[in-house]
């Protein structure tokens, strides 16, 4: 049996495609050992609750900014080098065909014992421009599969399709009318899907109540889908009971594990930029409002949207002050639009990451 060993960040833009690459290879021929940060509750939870082994690394993310990378550069290092240490024990204990990393900083440790030890490397950038992590490690990795935006390619570097969950394949082709009935939905109108990635957006949610309650209000006649994050769930739920509103036409949830129901149902999304967000909004070719992150580590976020904004399926609803009036000009606009499902066409066929990944195994693919 084949062996392979997955790097993966904090966030479910880095641990989700994982996730789909190993579904989709199989667990017959395939063998898998996830490697995380310790401080990661979302992959344990993710990783070790479908069965993964996982190996934890005591990493931190690289101190930016000269004041920063004083006090905390040296034991940014010496937390590499441990990890180092840890992966290369590892790769020779499991003996892995092949190494993938998604981002973050425990690709560091991992893609440079792999390397060290002769082991096939791939990394895989979700995001619209390459993180950090990844820009210093494609000039080394075998492959380096891009699946957003349009990268200048070199010989390593392969145009992938969204990597995406079983799930959500399984619900590609549900109508609308059976994805509202799957979550309880009920109620006339288009259907408005609002969310903040994996743990939830606080200016997200602070902005969608009040924009939602006003649009009600006001005689507008759709369903809605909130869901809040475990931080803001109470807040939420709390405030659409008072205004009567979660009344079968209004769900407010903590967290879907079925977001492809959600997408089939929905006519218009809400949410933030992440990599993985965009992904699934451009493959079930959903109409959005997108809200990046204002803090996004080197406007990855910001990045992303442009990306989608110009394939004519998303606007631009920047942070900060006014929001939920603008968010509430910004859904009455798109829901009440007949042309709405009209989007940009289907881009052309790219192979999947598992076809990459498959080939680099076989020795199809080598380094330049």
């Amino acid at each position: 049996m084949r062996r392979i060993i997955l790097g993966i960040g904090l966030t479910g833009g880095h641990i989700y495609p994982a996730l789909a690459l190993a579904e989709e290879l199989g667990e017959k021929e395939f063998e898998y050992l996830f490697v995380a940060r310790t401080n990661s509750p979302l992959a344990r939870r993710l990783i070790e609750g479908r069965g993964h082994p996982l190996l934890a690394l005591d990493v931190a993310g690289f101190p930016r900014g000269a004041g920063n990378l004083f006090r905390r550069g040296p034991d940014f290092a010496w937390r590499q080098v441990q990890a180092l240490g840890l992966c290369r024990r590892a790769l020779v204990d499991w003996e892995p065909h092949l190494a993938v990393g998604f981002g973050g900083y425990v690709s560091f440790p991992l893609l440079a014992a792999a390397k060290w030890q002769g082991i096939f490397t791939l990394l895989f950038e979700p995001n619209a421009q390459l993180g950090l992590a990844n820009k210093v490690l494609s000039p080394f990795a075998d492959r380096t599969a891009l699946a957003l935006g349009e990268f200048s390619q070199t010989g390593r570097a392969v145009l992938v399709a969204p990597p995406l969950r079983a799930g959500l394949k399984a619900v590609k082709s549900l109508k609308a009318g059976e994805a509202r009935e799957r979550l309880g939905l009920a109620g006339a109108g288009p259907c408005l899907l609002i969310f903040g990635g994996s743990q939830g957006a606080l200016a997200v949610n602070a902005a969608a109540r009040p924009a939602i309650s006003r649009l009600k209000k006001s005689g507008f006649v759709f369903s809605f889908i909130h869901v809040a994050g475990f931080r803001d769930f109470r807040e939420c739920r709390d405030f659409y009971q008072r205004e009567g509103l979660l009344d079968g036409a209004g769900l407010c949830l903590e967290y879907l594990e079925d977001m492809g129901s959600a997408y089939r149902a929905s006519d218009l999304v809400v949410s933030r930029a992440g990599a993985m967000t965009c992904l699934e909004l451009l493959e079930f070719r959903r109409r959005c409002l997108l809200i990046p992150l204002a803090r996004s580590t080197e406007a990855h976020q910001w990045a992303n949207a442009r990306c989608l904004e110009q394939l004519g399926i998303a606007k631009i609803l920047e942070e900060g002050l006014g929001l939920d009036a603008r968010l509430d000009a910004a859904i009455k606009e798109e829901l009440a639009n007949p042309r709405r499902d009209e989007v940009a066409g289907t881009a052309a066929p790219r192979p999947t990451l598992a076809a990459v990944a498959q080939s680099l195994i076989s020795g199809k693919l080598r380094a330049d």
